[in-house]
């Protein structure tokens, strides 16, 4: 509702004076892409995928020289893909997945964040009609949550 749309709004005006210091401070810093991500976030809720796409390149664009191959990096992936998956740019979304959890599996093998790349593959492949490369990859996920500590 409209309270939602208000807290949005004010979460992205706070993001953007904060991305405005950390370019300040330094346009090469990984503040400055973690703001990136915070307004590409908060534009995708808001359904401004386009938008949301540029600053989470930006993004990407920061963390491939100051983190690459890090699990924040990964992270950054997901979030594009998740917005491409959204368009329906379902190869394109793939690829992105895949560039995720290429990081994860040498970051954090067996961890969770493979496991729910693993799930978001599926459901990538599942909505391209591929349903026995849809069905490994949840297994995959599957297999790695098996094996991961019961709290």
């Amino acid at each position: 509702g409209s309270t939602t749309t208000t807290a949005l709004s004010e979460a992205l005006s706070m993001f953007r004076r904060a991305e405005g210091i950390a370019y300040e401070l330094d346009p090469r810093s990984l503040w400055l892409a973690e703001e990136c991500n915070n307004i590409g976030s908060v534009l995708q809720q808001q359904g401004n995928l386009g938008e949301s796409l540029v600053y989470y390149r930006k993004a990407v664009s920061l963390q491939q020289v100051r983190a690459p191959d890090s699990c924040v990096l990964a992270v950054t992936y997901g979030y594009m893909a998740s917005v491409l998956t959204e368009q329906n740019y379902l190869p394109e979304a793939l690829a992105y997945h895949h560039k995720a959890a290429g990081i994860q599996q040498k970051r954090s093998p067996n961890s969770l964040s493979l496991a729910l790349t693993y799930s978001n593959i599926a459901l990538v492949l599942r909505k391209q009609g591929n349903l026995a490369g849809s069905l490994a990859f949840f297994r995959k996920a599957k297999d790695i949550q098996r094996s991961l500590p019961k709290y």
